[in-house]
């Protein structure tokens, strides 16, 4: 029997499993300059093969207990808005989250609200510790998603990565299970 993504839902969003259907609209905003700008490892142009390439990964990574990769979807329309997600490593009770919105669905509040139910996942029922997400310096509205889900940041990390031959900063968010709060 294979492993399943988990479900997660909030007020208007539903986290779920990519499925076929959502490849058209993965490829007009994954494909887009706006999200390829602010992301380290999505191929530019973004073809439709490259949009079945990875969701066929994300078996194998739930498999072997790396993490999760979901679809942010609008709850009324099952409509794909985005995607979010969480890297373990448990041998230290912590994981890594990126994610990314589609640019039509910016500005209404998508992200946070998907970063709050990945938190929320991965310290009420994975049992982590830590749990931090980066964005490129300069991406601001990345950085209040992560602090209004309740991050701290912790620092820049100057020459993270590098990305069309530049040498790139990130900035580097944050929670603790100590401080986080599970909304009830």
């Amino acid at each position: 029997m294979s492993a399943r993504t988990p479900i997660l839902t909030t007020e208007r969003l539903v986290l779920r499993a990519f499925a076929h259907a959502d490849v058209a609209n993965l490829v007009r905003f994954a494909g887009s300059d706006a999200v390829h700008a602010t992301t380290l490892n999505i191929p530019h142009p973004y073809t439709e093969q490259h949009a079945i390439d990875w969701i066929a990964t994300h078996q194998a990574i739930l498999a072997a207990g790396h993490g999760f990769v979901w679809a942010i979807a609008h709850g009324d329309t099952d409509e794909l808005v985005g995607t979010i997600d969480i890297r373990l490593r448990m041998v230290h009770k912590r994981a890594e989250i990126g994610y990314w919105i589609g640019p039509p669905h910016w500005g209404k509040g998508y992200a946070t609200e998907a970063v709050g139910a990945v938190l929320r996942y991965g310290f009420d029922e994975l049992g982590l510790y830590r749990i931090y997400a980066d964005h490129f310096a300069g991406n601001d509205a990345s950085g209040r998603v992560l602090t209004k889900a309740g991050m701290l940041q912790e620092g820049t990390l100057r020459g993270q990565f590098v990305k069309a031959g530049r040498h790139i900063d990130t900035v580097l968010y944050a929670i603790i299970q100590p401080d986080y709060e599970s909304p009830s």
